[in-house]
C-alpha cells in the first residue's frame, strides 16, 4: 500500500495495459499532476509545430515514431504512488527528458534525406554510435553531433518494449542468432529495413562494448 492508496491495482482493467483512471493523490497533488500532464502535451505540440510537416512525415514513415505518442503513459507509470516533493522532482525530470527527445526528433526529421532533407543541417551534422562518447564533439564547435540510434531505438524501447520486435525479426532473418542482445539487434534490424533516419555528413563509431554489439554490427 503506497501513501494510503488502497486501490492502485484498480487503476488497470483486468488484462489491460492502459490505466482506466488517474490516480487520486489528494486535491493538491492530483491538480499538480494534471497540470504537469497538460504541460508536457503543450511542450510536445509546441515543439513539433515548429516543423510540423517533417515531424508528421516521420510519424507516417517510421513505426517507432508512433511509440513516442505513448510518453504520457510512460510518465504515469513512473510516478505511481508518489506525492509531494517526490512527485514534483519526478515530473520535472521526465519533462526535461522529453523536451530533449522532442527537440532532437524534430532535428532528425528536418535532416532526414527521406523527409525534411535539409542540406544546411546535414553539412554540419555528424552522427555517431550511441556507445561513442559525445564529448568528442566539443572540439568541433561548428558541427552538431547526435547519436544515431539513441532516439529511434534505444530510448523508445523504454516507453514501448514491443517496438523492437519487427527490427529484431529483420536482422535475425539474415542469420543473427536469436540469443544476441536485443538492443544492438534491434538497431541493426532498423538499418536492414531502412528504419533509421538518413542524415549527416559522416558516422563515428568506437570499439564495441560487448559481444552482442560486435555480433549484431557484423550484419
Amino acid at each position: 500500500m503506497l501513501n494510503g492508496e488502497h486501490s492502485l491495482g484498480r487503476l488497470y482493467r483486468k488484462g489491460a495495459m492502459a490505466t482506466v483512471r488517474r490516480e487520486w493523490r489528494g486535491i493538491k497533488d492530483t491538480a499538480y499532476d494534471f497540470w504537469e500532464w497538460a504541460r508536457l502535451w503543450g511542450m510536445l505540440l509546441g515543439t513539433f509545430s515548429k516543423d510540423l510537416i517533417p515531424a508528421m512525415n516521420s510519424a507516417l514513415w517510421y513505426r517507432w515514431m508512433i511509440s513516442y505518442f505513448c510518453c504520457h503513459g510512460f510518465m504515469d507509470k513512473n510516478i505511481l504512488g508518489l506525492r509531494g516533493s517526490n512527485l514534483r522532482m519526478s515530473h520535472e525530470l521526465t519533462y526535461q527528458i522529453f523536451r530533449y527527445v522532442a527537440e532532437n526528433l524534430v532535428l532528425l526529421s528536418k535532416a532526414d534525406r527521406k523527409n525534411g532533407n535539409s542540406d544546411e543541417l546535414n553539412r554540419m551534422m555528424v552522427t555517431f554510435d550511441e556507445m561513442t562518447m559525445g564529448q568528442i564533439m566539443a572540439g568541433f564547435p561548428d558541427l552538431c553531433g547526435i547519436p544515431h540510434q539513441l532516439l529511434p531505438m534505444f530510448l523508445v524501447s523504454e516507453i514501448d518494449q514491443l517496438v523492437c520486435i519487427p527490427y529484431i525479426d529483420a536482422v535475425e532473418s539474415y542469420g543473427l542468432p536469436a540469443d544476441t542482445c536485443p538492443v544492438p539487434s534491434s538497431e541493426c534490424g532498423a538499418l536492414v529495413i531502412n528504419a533509421l533516419p538518413d542524415m549527416g555528413s559522416g558516422f563515428i563509431s568506437s570499439s564495441m562494448p560487448c559481444d552482442g554489439s560486435t555480433m549484431a554490427s557484423s550484419y
